[in-house]
C-alpha cells in the first residue's frame, strides 16, 4: 500500500516542529506527550494516521494551536506540480524551504507564489 502524500508532508512538518522546539529525540518527545515512541515515529514517517485527539495532544506538547500543525500543508511553491511538491523535502519544510528551488538565492516572497492544493491563488 502506498503512503498518502499528505501523511508524508504532515510527518515531515511534525519532525521539523519537534526539532525546532528542542526535542531532538522522538523518545523524549513521545514520553512528554504520553505516547509510544514507535507511534510518534510512525506519524513522522507517514505510516500512522493520528486521530484528532492525538493531533491536539501533539499541538499542546509543542505549545502550538492544533491548526499550526497543519499550516502550509495546502500551500505549495510554483516549482512543482502538487504530487512533486508533497514529495519534495524542501517544500515540506514550508516556505522557508522553498529557497532551495529559487535560482541565484532569490527568495519566494511569503505573500506571493502560493497556491492552495486546488490551485487557487492564496
Amino acid at each position: 500500500m502506498t503512503t498518502p502524500l499528505h501523511r508524508l508532508a504532515f510527518g515531515e512538518r511534525l519532525r521539523t516542529l519537534r526539532r525546532a522546539a528542542g526535542w531532538s529525540s522522538q523518545e523524549a518527545f513521545a514520553l512528554h506527550l504520553g505516547l509510544d515512541r514507535t507511534y510518534v515515529s510512525g506519524i513522522e514517517r507517514g505510516v500512522r494516521n493520528p486521530t484528532l485527539d492525538v493531533l491536539v495532544q501533539i499541538a499542546h506538547g509543542l505549545d502550538l494551536r492544533p491548526a499550526e500543525l497543519l499550516a502550509n500543508l495546502g500551500a505549495r511553491c510554483e516549482t512543482h506540480d502538487e504530487e512533486e511538491h508533497l514529495m519534495c523535502r524542501a517544500c515540506r519544510a514550508g516556505p522557508q524551504g522553498w529557497l532551495a528551488h529559487v535560482p541565484n538565492l532569490q527568495r519566494h516572497r511569503p505573500d506571493t507564489n502560493l497556491t492552495t492544493s486546488t490551485g487557487e491563488a492564496k
